[in-house]
């Protein structure tokens, strides 16, 4: 895929731990809808130090969908203090089927993320 210009990536939104020196050993550039606790067992910390040249786009984790606004907010503050670095080679998404038509999820996500400075 590289000689054709072309990224290689992988959807991990499971638990990493145990295949996280495999992944690092591959030709991967991205990996997408990588979640951390706390639903899953490697942190964004842990990710970056395993995959140093890797893009990752973190999930939001499913359960939080369910803590209301402000939690969502504190959790959106700490992936970005804990994995944006200079703010290459990293995306926050959702993947999951939103409650409440992401009113009370995907905009304070969203102000959360617009409200971070490098």
């Amino acid at each position: 895929m590289h000689a054709a210009g072309k990224y290689a990536g992988a959807h991990l939104d499971g638990n990493n731990r145990l295949i996280a020196t495999d992944v690092a050993g591959t030709a991967l550039d991205f990996i997408e809808s990588f979640t951390p606790p706390p639903d899953c067992d490697m942190t964004l910390a842990d990710a970056r130090r395993a995959w140093p040249k890797k893009t990752l786009m973190v999930n939001l984790a499913s359960s939080l969908h369910l803590q209301g606004p402000a939690a969502i907010r504190a959790h959106a503050r700490g992936l970005i203090e804990e994995g944006a670095g200079d703010g290459r080679r990293f995306m926050v998404g959702v993947i999951e089927d939103v409650p409440n038509r992401g009113l009370e999820t995907l905009v304070p996500l969203a102000e959360e993320i617009a409200s971070w400075r490098l």
